[in-house]
């Protein structure tokens, strides 16, 4: 791929804008909760598709920049780490931050005692119902990052292992339509989807992008319209990953040819889509907190309340990703990998954080 697309830039963006689509269902849920008010019929809907090409894109995002490590162990050792400290530092405050509203501030939401295994599990993202909802799937995402590691290791056995492992998956599916197993889950073929798409961009397979990006984006429209009016019933987790890889599929051909510089915004809004993913449900429930103390609720119409505490929750996410998450992980990736890079005799006069990818 050209310098252009190795940018990932319109990736990035969608990126961006599935989480803004998790933190649409998520607001209006907490909305739908509070005072009842449901916009077309959200609160009711099974998913809204974010998560699922949040999913479908970690996967490629992977698999594309860390798939030439495949072999080197020091460097799958540092992917690794690297991704730990992405990761646990920001979700560990916000998960802390979380529990002290809930303790201070019981009607933000109810939360049964926590025991020392509860904790636990919640540090570690072992437990299926998190105390940060969002976070369960982080589960996923993390499960990934050590079953990558192991394929950068020992490719040639992993290689074997990784799919059988989504045939057990897809078998259990057919089988088993209530099937609650982690390890049979299909959120990991929803990453292995991810996963495929960056296969066929280093083997140059990718044609007619913009006929698959209008299949996905039309795909969507159909689901969402069906979760509206109920024409039928679907499989809502197999169509929306189905249609997210088409529209991946779709925006990497397009990076090809896209040469245009994105707003600084945009750009902006693509790099903090973690912290918006972590942060938004404690910010969300925080604006709601402070919109019922002023009484804004009798003052104004809660689409108008809505659409605010969503802008508000996004904002003060992307503050926390420049204050907060972004100088964070830098420190402690020089901390943390700088013995790494010793060892692998870096002499290049170039600064220390540019040697970390």
């Amino acid at each position: 791929m050209n310098r252009t697309t190795s940018k990932l830039l319109l990736v990035q963006m969608s990126r961006a804008i599935a989480i803004f689509f998790v933190l649409v269902g998520h607001a209006n849920s907490l909305f739908y909760a509070r005072f009842d008010y449901n916009w077309f019929h959200i609160a009711e809907w099974e998913r809204t598709g974010g998560v699922d090409f949040f999913f479908v894109v970690s996967g490629f995002m992977i698999v594309f920049v860390y798939h030439k490590y495949t072999g080197n162990i020091t460097k799958s050792k540092e992917f690794l780490l690297k991704r730990l400290i992405r990761i646990f530092p920001l979700y560990w405050l916000m998960l802390l931050t979380a529990i002290f509203l809930y303790e201070m501030f019981p009607n933000v939401g109810k939360m049964q005692p926590l025991t020392a295994i509860d904790l636990f599990n919640n540090l570690f993202l072992t437990t299926r119902t998190p105390l940060l909802d969002v976070t369960w799937s982080l589960s996923y995402i993390l499960f990934f990052y050590f079953v990558f590691f192991l394929y950068l290791c020992v490719p040639r056995v992993w290689k074997f292992i990784i799919p059988t492992w989504f045939l057990l998956i897809l078998i259990a599916q057919f089988f088993y339509e209530n099937n609650e197993v982690f390890l049979l889950s299909f959120n990991h073929i929803e990453i292995g989807f991810g996963c495929f798409v960056a296969y066929m961009t280093y083997q140059n397979l990718i044609k007619y992008e913009k006929v698959w990006l209008l299949i996905g984006l039309a795909g969507f429209l159909f689901i969402w319209c069906n979760n509206i009016y109920h024409f039928t019933q679907v499989n809502f987790m197999f169509m929306y990953s189905v249609f997210s890889m088409f529209i991946l599929i779709g925006i990497i051909g397009m990076e090809r040819n896209f040469s245009y510089k994105l707003p600084a915004s945009v750009t902006l809004l693509g790099d903090a889509s973690y912290s918006i993913y972590i942060c938004h449900g404690p910010l969300i429930q925080l604006y709601m907190l402070i919109f019922l103390w002023m009484n804004l609720d009798d003052m104004f119409n809660l689409l108008f309340l809505m659409v605010g505490t969503i802008v508000l929750s996004t904002v003060s996410s992307m503050i926390i990703y420049l204050t907060l998450e972004r100088p964070m992980t830098k420190y402690l990736q020089v901390k943390l990998l700088k013995q790494t890079l010793i060892k692998n005799k870096i002499t290049s006069k170039e600064p220390l954080l540019k040697k970390i990818e």
